[in-house]
């Protein structure tokens, strides 16, 4: 679902769960995080990220460009070659 959302713009609440805190966070995905409980803090984020249009826009057109460059069909297909490559041999 994550990037699903991502692909349709849409701003992300996350709960950092392990595959996101491996392998998504560190390519610099904007979201906003919790740990298991929201906060008042990231209650505060996602108003903002709800209200104001300029922030939003850029958050989510960032992530898309993010996924774009790591998870689009251009990104992976080289890496599916090999894969099936050394797995048919």
């Amino acid at each position: 679902a994550f990037l699903e959302a991502v692909y349709f713009r849409k701003p992300l609440l996350v709960n950092r769960y392990p595959v996101y805190v491996a392998d998504l966070a560190p390519l610099g995905f904007r979201c906003v995080e919790i740990d298991g409980a929201v906060t008042a803090q990231a209650v505060g984020a996602v108003r903002q990220l709800l209200e104001d249009a300029t922030l939003r826009s850029a958050v989510v057109e960032h992530n898309f460009a993010l996924a774009r460059d790591h998870f689009s069909y251009e990104a992976v297909a080289p890496q599916l070659e090999v894969a099936l490559t050394v797995a048919l041999q």
